[in-house]
């Protein structure tokens, strides 16, 4: 049996037994990490397919192009449902497209120029 808090109720002098599990304390932090770090992995995916795709149109390929690039779009909008889906608040929403963009911009400079 899971560890948790056995709590006596009395009604009418009747002893109902409750227990209160103890696990969903530690395992919040422990799935919120699971979850950044999900997310983290999720953000590196799309970041790879838009570098390749700049790398794409960087050769002069242009139909190629447009095929990575619808494909990307439909991943990043996959990704922010299941994001909005699994309660992740907008704020690290927000930072995580910062981030990626800033990256994104900076790896992208390094091949063209």
């Amino acid at each position: 049996m899971a560890p948790g808090l056995i709590l006596f109720i009395y009604l009418d002098g009747n002893s109902v037994e409750r227990i209160i599990s103890l696990e969903g304390v530690g395992m919040l932090k422990e799935n919120k990490q699971a979850l950044y770090f999900n997310m983290t992995l999720g953000t590196i995916g799309p970041m790879l397919i838009a570098l390749a795709a700049l790398r794409y149109n960087a050769k002069g390929d242009y139909t190629g192009y447009i095929i990575i690039f619808l494909g990307f779009v439909l991943t990043i909008s996959y990704i922010g449902h299941l994001e909005k889906k699994a309660g992740i608040s907008k704020k690290w929403t927000a930072i995580r497209v910062i981030v990626t963009l800033v990256l994104l911009f900076l790896f992208s400079y390094s091949l063209y120029f």
